[in-house]
Protein backbone atom coordinates (compact mmCIF):
# COMPACT_ATOMS: atom_id res chain seq x y z
CA UNK A 1 0.00 0.00 0.00
CA UNK A 2 1.18 3.38 -1.12
CA UNK A 3 -0.02 7.02 0.41
CA UNK A 4 -1.59 9.27 -2.27
CA UNK A 5 -1.96 12.54 -0.96
CA UNK A 6 -3.42 15.60 -2.72
CA UNK A 7 -2.55 18.97 -1.63
CA UNK A 8 -5.62 21.49 -3.05
CA UNK A 9 -2.93 24.42 -1.16
CA UNK A 10 -5.50 27.97 -1.46
CA UNK A 11 -7.68 26.64 -4.51
CA UNK A 12 -11.61 25.67 -4.80
CA UNK A 13 -14.96 26.84 -3.33
CA UNK A 14 -17.94 24.48 -1.97
CA UNK A 15 -19.02 23.78 -5.35
CA UNK A 16 -15.99 22.56 -6.73
CA UNK A 17 -15.54 20.08 -3.44
CA UNK A 18 -18.80 19.07 -4.23
CA UNK A 19 -18.11 18.68 -7.60
CA UNK A 20 -14.90 16.53 -7.03
CA UNK A 21 -16.43 14.07 -4.40
CA UNK A 22 -19.22 13.43 -7.47
CA UNK A 23 -16.57 13.13 -10.16
CA UNK A 24 -14.11 10.97 -7.91
CA UNK A 25 -13.74 7.15 -8.40
CA UNK A 26 -11.00 5.22 -7.28
CA UNK A 27 -11.15 1.65 -6.61
CA UNK A 28 -6.82 2.00 -5.75
CA UNK A 29 -5.93 -0.40 -2.49
CA UNK A 30 -3.78 2.70 -1.70
CA UNK A 31 -4.43 5.05 0.96
CA UNK A 32 -6.15 7.91 -0.56
CA UNK A 33 -5.60 11.06 1.38
CA UNK A 34 -6.87 14.33 0.50
CA UNK A 35 -5.99 18.16 1.83
CA UNK A 36 -8.37 21.03 0.95
CA UNK A 37 -8.00 24.20 2.37
CA UNK A 38 -9.48 24.56 6.39
CA UNK A 39 -13.39 25.56 5.60
CA UNK A 40 -13.77 23.07 3.71
CA UNK A 41 -12.63 20.23 6.37
CA UNK A 42 -16.22 20.11 6.77
CA UNK A 43 -16.85 18.08 3.55
CA UNK A 44 -15.21 15.48 5.03
CA UNK A 45 -18.23 13.16 5.66
CA UNK A 46 -18.98 13.81 1.98
CA UNK A 47 -15.79 11.97 1.26
CA UNK A 48 -16.23 8.68 -0.78
CA UNK A 49 -14.98 6.09 2.29
CA UNK A 50 -11.58 5.00 1.00
CA UNK A 51 -10.21 8.34 0.96
CA UNK A 52 -9.39 10.24 4.00
CA UNK A 53 -9.25 14.02 5.11
CA UNK A 54 -5.53 16.17 5.76
CA UNK A 55 -5.58 19.57 7.19
CA UNK A 56 -3.23 21.85 5.10
CA UNK A 57 -1.55 23.09 8.23
CA UNK A 58 -1.98 23.44 12.27
CA UNK A 59 -0.93 25.74 14.85
CA UNK A 60 2.11 25.10 17.19
CA UNK A 61 0.07 25.69 20.18
CA UNK A 62 -3.03 23.99 21.57
CA UNK A 63 -5.23 26.78 22.03
CA UNK A 64 -5.11 30.47 23.77
CA UNK A 65 -4.97 33.94 21.83
CA UNK A 66 -3.63 33.14 18.35
CA UNK A 67 -6.15 34.81 15.67
CA UNK A 68 -6.77 33.26 12.59
CA UNK A 69 -4.60 29.78 13.87
CA UNK A 70 -6.52 26.06 13.76
CA UNK A 71 -5.58 24.04 17.13
CA UNK A 72 -4.66 20.14 16.58
CA UNK A 73 -7.82 19.52 18.84
CA UNK A 74 -9.90 21.00 16.49
CA UNK A 75 -8.83 19.04 13.46
CA UNK A 76 -9.52 15.99 15.61
CA UNK A 77 -12.98 17.33 16.47
CA UNK A 78 -13.88 17.71 12.63
CA UNK A 79 -12.42 14.08 12.61
CA UNK A 80 -9.21 14.99 10.35
CA UNK A 81 -6.73 11.86 10.33
CA UNK A 82 -3.80 13.81 8.49
CA UNK A 83 -2.06 17.21 8.90
CA UNK A 84 0.68 18.50 6.20
CA UNK A 85 3.21 20.02 8.57
CA UNK A 86 6.69 22.17 7.44
CA UNK A 87 5.65 22.55 3.29
CA UNK A 88 7.97 24.71 1.43
CA UNK A 89 5.46 27.48 0.64
CA UNK A 90 4.84 28.01 4.47
CA UNK A 91 8.52 27.84 5.14
CA UNK A 92 9.37 30.39 2.78
CA UNK A 93 6.13 32.35 2.62
CA UNK A 94 5.94 32.91 6.37
CA UNK A 95 9.54 32.22 7.56
CA UNK A 96 8.55 29.00 9.40
CA UNK A 97 11.25 27.44 11.20
CA UNK A 98 12.19 23.70 12.38
CA UNK A 99 11.60 24.16 16.05
CA UNK A 100 7.96 25.84 14.87
CA UNK A 101 7.51 22.57 12.72
CA UNK A 102 8.46 20.49 15.25
CA UNK A 103 6.29 21.80 17.95
CA UNK A 104 3.13 21.28 15.38
CA UNK A 105 4.47 17.65 14.96
CA UNK A 106 3.86 17.35 19.00
CA UNK A 107 0.32 18.76 19.01
CA UNK A 108 -0.80 16.32 16.00
CA UNK A 109 0.68 13.64 18.28
CA UNK A 110 -1.12 14.37 21.26
CA UNK A 111 -4.17 14.56 19.25
CA UNK A 112 -3.68 11.22 17.19
CA UNK A 113 -3.26 13.26 14.36
CA UNK A 114 -0.52 11.73 11.45
CA UNK A 115 1.73 14.42 10.74
CA UNK A 116 3.19 14.09 7.13
CA UNK A 117 6.30 15.98 7.34
CA UNK A 118 7.81 18.06 4.61
CA UNK A 119 11.42 18.71 3.73
CA UNK A 120 13.21 19.31 0.62
CA UNK A 121 16.09 21.70 -0.76
CA UNK A 122 16.29 24.76 -3.05
CA UNK A 123 17.73 25.07 -6.51
CA UNK A 124 20.43 27.19 -5.33
CA UNK A 125 21.44 24.31 -2.37
CA UNK A 126 21.22 21.56 -4.69
CA UNK A 127 23.67 23.13 -7.60
CA UNK A 128 25.87 23.54 -4.28
CA UNK A 129 25.50 19.98 -3.72
CA UNK A 130 24.80 20.12 0.10
CA UNK A 131 20.89 19.10 -0.82
CA UNK A 132 21.79 16.04 1.72
CA UNK A 133 23.27 18.02 4.56
CA UNK A 134 20.37 20.53 4.34
CA UNK A 135 17.72 17.78 4.23
CA UNK A 136 19.43 15.63 7.57
CA UNK A 137 19.27 19.78 9.16
CA UNK A 138 15.47 19.13 8.97
CA UNK A 139 15.22 15.74 10.11
CA UNK A 140 17.10 16.66 13.27
CA UNK A 141 14.38 16.55 15.76
CA UNK A 142 13.10 13.52 14.82
CA UNK A 143 16.01 10.71 15.15
CA UNK A 144 15.03 9.86 18.35
CA UNK A 145 11.40 8.86 17.53
CA UNK A 146 10.38 5.00 17.59
CA UNK A 147 6.85 5.61 16.06
CA UNK A 148 6.66 5.17 12.48
CA UNK A 149 7.33 8.54 10.38
CA UNK A 150 5.58 10.03 7.24
CA UNK A 151 7.80 12.57 5.36
CA UNK A 152 7.61 13.96 2.10
CA UNK A 153 10.53 15.08 -0.23
CA UNK A 154 9.47 18.11 -2.00
CA UNK A 155 12.56 19.76 -3.68
CA UNK A 156 11.35 23.01 -4.13
CA UNK A 157 12.64 24.06 -7.21
CA UNK A 158 10.51 21.12 -8.60
CA UNK A 159 7.24 22.14 -7.05
CA UNK A 160 4.48 23.39 -9.81
CA UNK A 161 7.89 23.73 -12.45
CA UNK A 162 7.56 20.79 -14.46
CA UNK A 163 10.53 19.43 -13.39
CA UNK A 164 11.73 16.25 -10.98
CA UNK A 165 14.65 14.92 -9.86
CA UNK A 166 15.74 11.71 -11.41
CA UNK A 167 15.24 8.71 -10.64
CA UNK A 168 18.31 7.93 -8.57
CA UNK A 169 18.40 11.35 -6.83
CA UNK A 170 15.12 10.22 -5.23
CA UNK A 171 16.08 6.97 -4.39
CA UNK A 172 19.12 8.44 -2.84
CA UNK A 173 17.29 11.03 -0.67
CA UNK A 174 14.46 8.78 0.47
CA UNK A 175 17.57 6.17 1.21
CA UNK A 176 19.11 9.60 3.34
CA UNK A 177 15.79 10.34 4.67
CA UNK A 178 15.40 6.45 6.26
CA UNK A 179 19.11 6.34 7.21
CA UNK A 180 19.00 9.48 9.62
CA UNK A 181 15.58 8.96 10.96
CA UNK A 182 14.46 5.25 10.93
CA UNK A 183 13.79 2.36 8.09
CA UNK A 184 10.34 2.18 9.16
CA UNK A 185 9.59 5.90 8.09
CA UNK A 186 7.35 6.06 5.42
CA UNK A 187 8.65 8.99 2.64
CA UNK A 188 6.70 9.74 -0.40
CA UNK A 189 7.55 11.84 -3.09
CA UNK A 190 6.22 15.02 -3.94
CA UNK A 191 7.03 17.91 -6.69
CA UNK A 192 5.01 18.22 -10.27
CA UNK A 193 3.29 14.81 -9.83
CA UNK A 194 1.11 14.28 -12.87
CA UNK A 195 -0.71 10.74 -14.23
CA UNK A 196 2.24 10.76 -17.01
CA UNK A 197 4.98 10.54 -14.48
CA UNK A 198 3.26 8.54 -11.45
CA UNK A 199 3.99 5.24 -12.41
CA UNK A 200 7.52 5.78 -12.64
CA UNK A 201 7.51 7.41 -10.04
CA UNK A 202 5.75 4.88 -7.37
CA UNK A 203 8.43 2.13 -9.12
CA UNK A 204 11.08 3.65 -7.12
CA UNK A 205 12.86 1.71 -4.20
CA UNK A 206 11.47 2.13 -0.80
CA UNK A 207 9.49 5.45 -2.06
CA UNK A 208 5.97 5.07 0.08
CA UNK A 209 3.84 7.23 -2.05
CA UNK A 210 3.44 10.51 -3.27
CA UNK A 211 2.32 13.76 -2.53
CA UNK A 212 0.33 15.33 -5.61
CA UNK A 213 -0.23 19.23 -5.88
CA UNK A 214 -1.96 21.13 -8.87
CA UNK A 215 -2.68 17.51 -10.47
CA UNK A 216 -4.64 16.66 -6.98
CA UNK A 217 -7.80 19.10 -8.41
CA UNK A 218 -8.62 17.47 -11.26
CA UNK A 219 -10.55 14.29 -9.47
CA UNK A 220 -10.10 12.47 -13.00
CA UNK A 221 -6.47 12.43 -12.99
CA UNK A 222 -6.17 12.20 -9.53
CA UNK A 223 -8.22 8.62 -9.80
CA UNK A 224 -5.31 7.72 -12.60
CA UNK A 225 -2.71 8.80 -10.08
CA UNK A 226 -4.09 6.62 -7.23
CA UNK A 227 -4.53 3.87 -9.21
CA UNK A 228 -0.64 4.09 -10.85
Amino acid sequence: MKYIVGNFKMNGDSSMMIDWIQKFSCSSKNKIIIAPPQPYLNFIDKLPNNVFMAAQDVSPYQDGAYTGQVSAKMLYDLKVSYCIIGHSERREYVKETDDQIYQKFCQLNECSITPIICVGESQEIREKNTHENFVVNQLEKYTDINEELIFAYEPIWAIGTGKIPTISDIGQMINVIKDNVSSNAKVLYGGSVNAKNASNLLAIDNLDGLLVGGASLNPVEFANIAQS
